[in-house]
């Protein structure tokens, strides 16, 4: 990859890291995980600086940790894990379609 398309790559990618972790804090999905934000932010700038300039396989990682850090942050709030797992359930689908079994 020459070095222009990976800079805008490494950038990007911490883009989106901190996009999620931002949208994630002003929805309320983070307030248990203050202290892992600053974290996960930090390690995403540090290999953000490094992909970019080296092309080093651990800034890709420390990238990539961002990027995977900030997916799980916005499904983690109890509400929308709740929601989800109840409207897979088996029952709840019977439930839609009338059908009821006892418990």
């Amino acid at each position: 990859m020459r070095p222009p398309q990976r800079s805008r790559l490494a950038w990007g990618l911490f883009g989106l890291t901190a996009a999620l972790l931002v949208t994630a804090l002003l929805l309320g999905m983070g307030a248990d995980n203050t202290v892992l934000f600053p974290v996960t932010l930090s390690l995403g700038l540090v290999g953000a600086v490094i992909s970019a300039r080296t092309g080093n396989r651990v800034g890709w990682l420390f990238v990539a940790d961002g990027v995977v850090v900030g997916l799980r942050a916005l499904p983690g709030h109890r509400g929308v894990r709740q929601r989800t797992a109840r409207s897979r359930t088996p029952r709840s689908v019977l439930g839609r379609m009338g059908v009821h079994h006892p418990a």
